[in-house]
This record gives structure tokens, sequence and C-alpha cells, in this order.
């Protein structure tokens, strides 16, 4: 075995402050490892010699990557894609105190590089830069702060990267970043703490009551461990009056720093069938991960700045739209998110065949992962919910490498099934649809691409032509790249059959716009039936999603938008489905193919 050391560099840290976390693959690209990044100090990972390659996000979003051949080096290390500039927070800055039921004003002073705030009660800092309105942040006590450009965040560190990758629904990296939490066993990082039990709360996660605990004894007086605190009320069959106490101490104790905290307390008292008194906060956050509008007066939250024309606060006089929804509308939504913290609780399984279950709020997940039957060198996942209600028809993807990606839908039965799978660390997420499409019918988000081919680029695999192969029964995708050119092409092959179908991509263009390609699918004998999408203007970096349509949802689509796919290749194909076409769209095919 090798001791590699990973390496990275974050000047605005503490040296060795943890601020990030990656994953370590193989030549196949496979994930062997994952492991937390230290500022400027190295951080052994023990495995087999070879080359690897480090690929992760970083609190904000940038990309994290990295190689290493052991037999050259056992250094690592890891860089950032792009660093945004740093620029100048000219400005001014008021500190806020919450004591009892108010907040009382500090002082102004000019922006410094870093605010701590000492005090034992919640508090806020005004930020108003020298050109622009001003803004209000909820911060956590007896924490160091960074004030820049953007407004006033938690400075660089453990507490610092759980609430970024919590903020970006990055649930893989947080789950390697909690586990250096706990280690630490609580009382010495106030906003790592508490991150901690939002991550172990929300995730119904079984060491969640005893880490409450602790907190509750740590940080008594902080309103974000008394919204947690009453969500783990919320699931106990008789502590409801309690929760409901709780969620009142919270009102009177301020706000909670996490943005994800206010509205947990906003869902709290609605689930109970209270009128909350922080819906005017909820209508105005901003989309940070500190609870955050506009305004002057923490007391005076404003949905817009002052300058907009909009002064009017959201106070008692002024109608707010308030986001909450109804009791039954929380419900439904409550199994996506568990599904959620479910399959993050299964990142990291197939390595053995293993029988798990994972139980958040009333959601149970079973796991079963199998030998396959005609290859006994490959895996069979079963995934099985209890609780099916909002589930039905969703799509969840099990990623082998960064190239190979399986999805699968939950039937009528609540059973998603994957078969085939090469052993390895897995990992899961849920492939929720995008909000708008212009497909009628189910559509199934495919992963991004660029990625994939940042890895084969540091693989030393930057010209093969495969880039990523997508298996989403009953069809298999292979998104092609050309060696000279750098012209996309998706292929998609599925059993053979008489009926009349076809492919729809609808994908991001590298002008920065959405444009749809649809291809028929041929009728013949053989054993595959395959159809292809040449893209001029394919954007890898960008979303995107494929739906399989019958031609009663193609009469769906404008005709406008289907003369790119009127293509000679699959000319006799598309004269085949034109006649179950409307009119104008067999006019079409006539007018662009014969």
């Amino acid at each position: 075995m090798t001791v590699i050391e990973l390496r990275f560099e974050e000047p605005d840290a503490d040296h060795g402050a943890v601020v990030g976390a990656v994953q370590i693959l193989d030549e196949k690209l496979v994930t062997v490892a994952t492991s937390v990044l230290r500022a400027d100090k190295a951080v052994p990972v023990e495995l087999p010699g070879g080359r690897y390659f480090a690929d992760g996000w970083s609190p904000d979003g940038a990309r994290l990557h990295g190689a290493v051949d052991t037999a050259e080096s056992p250094l690592l290390r890891v860089e950032r894609q792009e660093r945004p500039a740093s620029a100048s927070p000219h400005g001014s800055v008021r500190v806020w105190w919450h004591h009892g039921r108010d907040w009382t004003p500090g002082a102004t002073a000019d922006t410094a590089d870093f605010l701590r705030c000492d005090d034992n009660a919640g508090s806020a800092v005004v930020w108003t830069p020298a050109s622009g309105a001003s803004q209000v942040f909820v911060v956590p006590t007896w924490t160091d702060l960074v004030v820049s450009a953007d407004g006033v965040g938690v400075r660089p560190g453990l507490g610092a990267t759980l609430l970024g990758y919590r903020h970006r629904g990055d649930g893989y990296s947080a789950r390697v970043v909690v586990k250096e939490a706990i280690a630490t066993g609580g009382g010495s990082d106030v906003v790592a703490d508490i991150m901690t039990g939002y991550y172990l709360v929300c995730g119904g996660n079984a060491a969640a009551r005893d880490w409450m605990s602790r907190l509750a004894w740590f940080y008594a007086d902080s309103v974000d461990v008394m919204v947690l605190n009453a969500q783990l009320m919320l699931r106990e069959a008789g502590t409801v009056p309690t929760a409901r106490e709780e969620l009142h101490r919270a009102v009177s104790g301020g706000l909670p720093f996490v943005a994800e905290g206010l509205r947990l307390l906003a869902a709290g008292l609605a689930l109970l069938g209270e009128s909350s008194p922080v819906r005017h906060y909820t209508a105005a956050q901003l989309g940070t991960a500190l609870t955050s509008f506009w305004g002057e007066d923490p007391r005076v939250p404003r949905r817009k700045p002052a300058s907009s024309g909009d002064v009017e606060p959201c106070d008692n006089d002024v109608p707010v739209a308030v986001p909450v929804p109804p009791r039954e509308t929380e419900r439904e939504q409550r199994p996506l998110a568990g599904l959620s913290e479910a399959l993050d609780a299964l990142n990291g399984a197939g390595l053995v065949p293993a029988d798990r279950q994972v139980d958040v709020g009333d959601l149970r997940l079973n796991a079963v992962i199998d030998r396959n039957i005609s290859r006994t060198d490959r895996l069979d996942l079963d995934l099985w919910v209890k609780h099916l209600a909002g589930l039905r028809g969703l799509t969840v993807g099990v990623r082998e490498s960064a190239a190979l990606h399986h999805l699968g839908s939950f039937d009528d039965r609540g059973r998603l099934r994957v078969t085939g799978l090469r052993p390895g660390q897995w990992a899961f997420s849920v492939c929720e649809p995008p909000a708008r499409s212009r497909f009628a019918g189910p559509v199934a988000p495919l992963p991004v691409a660029a990625p994939a081919l940042e890895l084969l680029a540091a693989a030393g695999e930057g010209d093969r032509e495969e880039v990523l192969r997508v298996s989403t029964p009953p069809a298999v995708l292979v998104l092609f790249r050309e060696r000279h050119g750098g012209r996309f092409r998706l292929e998609a092959s599925r059993p053979r059959g008489d009926d009349q179908l076809a492919i729809g991509v609808e994908y991001g263009t590298t002008a920065g716009e959405t444009a749809l390609r649809v291809a028929p699918y041929p009728i013949g004998r053989r054993i595959r039936r395959e159809t292809a999408v040449e893209f001029d203007d394919f954007d890898a970096g960008a979303h995107w999603q494929v739906a399989e349509l019958t031609p009663a949802d193609i009469a769906l689509l404008d005709p406008a938008d289907l003369v790119p796919s009127l293509t000679p290749a699959f000319a006799a194909a598309w004269r085949e489905l034109a006649e179950h076409l409307p009119d104008a769209h067999r006019a079409l095919v006539d007018r662009y193919l014969g």
C-alpha cells in the first residue's frame, strides 16, 4: 500500500482547517476513496500503487481536481478550477444584538476583512456597500466572519464548509465532512456543530438525538438548535406539545442563522396550524446560505432593495405572498426530501452483496444488493420504499464512475431495479425533472457531461470518443465526441419492436439557449433498434434530459421545433413515423425529406 498526500491551498482559512471534500478515482474512473481537504496541510490516504484522480466541488461551487501517479510522487495536489477575483469590500457594517424579545443596534464601523461576534445571544450584521443597498445577514455568535463584495459569510473552515455543501445540496461531500465534525465531539465550532445537527436531523440519522442533546447543552440559547429539536419532537409520538413550546422559544429568541432553519421554523409552525411570525422573513429571504434579506434593520425585512423603488417593508401592514404550503402539500413534499437523505446514507454502497435499511421520518428505504445471475462479477440493485406517495415514477441515478451512470424509476409497487452494476463505491442521487420542458410526458434528466470530459482529460484520454454511457431501461444512451472538431453525437438503442417510437432530447447550447432534437427509432427485425442525434452546438456543461416519445407526444410539439431534426440519415424512419402524425407535421416531413 502507498500513502498518498492530498494538498490544497486555501489562504483565507487557518492552517489545517477543513475546507472541502473530494472523491478519489482509479484509472477506470471508479471511486475508491473519499477524503476531506485541509488548508495548506497534507491529508494522508492509503491506497495501492497506481494512478489516481481527485474530483469534487468546493463549498461555493468551484470545481476541485487533481491527479497523481504514485510511481513518480505520492503528492496529489488538488487545485481549484477557477477562483473568483476578490473584490475590495468597501462599505460599512453594523452589528445588531438580540436580547430577550428585541434587537439592539451597535456601532457602525468601516468594513474590515474579518468580524467576530462575541456574544451569547443571536446577532445580525447590516452590510452597506459603498455603492448599493444595505442587506441584513443573521450570523452565528463566537464565529469569525468574512466581509466581501457579495456580503457577509462565515470564514472558511469546517463550519463554513458544511454550511456551503448543505446550501448547495451536495450531500455526498457533506457526508464526508460530517464524519470529521462528529470526530471532534462538538463544543468547539458552533457552525460545524449546528450544521452537523442539520445533516443528522434532516437526514433521519439515528445519531441525531444524541448529537442534539450535546448541542442543547453547549448552545442552549441557539435558535437553530431550538428549531432542530422541534423537528425531532414532531416525529416522536406524544411530544407535539413540547415541540410547539420549542418553536415558540425559537420565535422569541430571534432568527436562525441558517436559511434552511428559517424555512423549517415556518414549516413547523404551519404544520401545527399556527400563524407564522416569521412569514415576512421567509418572503424576503435572499438566496444565501445565511438568513438574509434587504434592509437596514433586522426587525424590518424588505423583499427588494430600497433603491429599486419598493421601499415598503414586509411588516404587518403590507400583505406578503407567503411561500408556506398547506399541511397536505407539506406531507407530499416530505417523501422527496426524505428519499434524498436516505439515498445519501447509501452513497458508497456496492462493494459486496448486502441488505440495508434506512428510515427517514415516515419513509423506509430497503436496498438489496445481490449477485447478477448471468454475470457473477456484476451486482443487481433493488430499492424498495414503504411509503410511495409522491415517489411513483421518480428517477434515481446510480453512478459507477464519472462516465458510467444507470437510471431507474420507482414502479407502482415502490420498487426500483438496476442490474449489471460493477462492484465499487456507487453514488446515488435523485434525478428531479426540470421545472419546464417542451415534452408533455415524463423526462429523464441526464448527467452533465463536463465532469466526465475533465476526468478523461486528466486520465490522458481526452481524445476518447465515448464520453458518457447512461443505462435508462429499456434504452441505452451513449454520448460520443468527435476526435477532431469536437462535435457531439448521442446514440440510443432499445429492444426491437413494431411500435412507433422516437427519442427526444432537450439540451443547452453553446449560445446559452435551450434546443430540442427528435430522432425516430427505425422499425426492423434486428435485435436492437438504434437511432442517433447529431449536435453542432451541444454545451457539455449544461443540463439536459431525454424522453421516449410516441406519435401522440410528437403531435404536441410545435412543427417548427422539428425542422433541425429532419436529417437525411433517418429519412426512412421519419417517413414511417409521419404516417401517424397530424397533417402539419406530416407536411413538414414531406417538405424536407421528400
